[in-house]
């Protein structure tokens, strides 16, 4: 795997991501990490735009997981 472009910002590398549907996102997946399961999302390592990123997808998940731990989970992991 080549090296992360280092002339990038981390403002460039996020306005890089930010931009693409989650349909994008899964055609630029290089691996999965873990499949989904009801409780548990699918985590995906994407690059796009020679951008690296660890994509979480909850999409598959039961509705309350999705909408009520998922966004917890998230929420506790930026903050960290």
């Amino acid at each position: 795997m080549p090296p992360i472009s280092n002339t990038m910002t981390i403002k460039q590398r996020k306005q890089a991501l930010q931009n693409l549907s989650l349909a994008d996102l899964r055609e630029n997946r290089c691996a999965v990490i873990r499949q989904a399961s009801s409780t548990r999302p699918a985590i995906w390592r994407v690059e796009a735009e020679g951008v690296r990123a660890v994509v979480k997808d909850f999409s598959v998940n039961r509705w309350f997981f999705r909408n009520i731990a998922g966004r917890f989970l998230i929420w506790r992991e930026a903050k960290a």
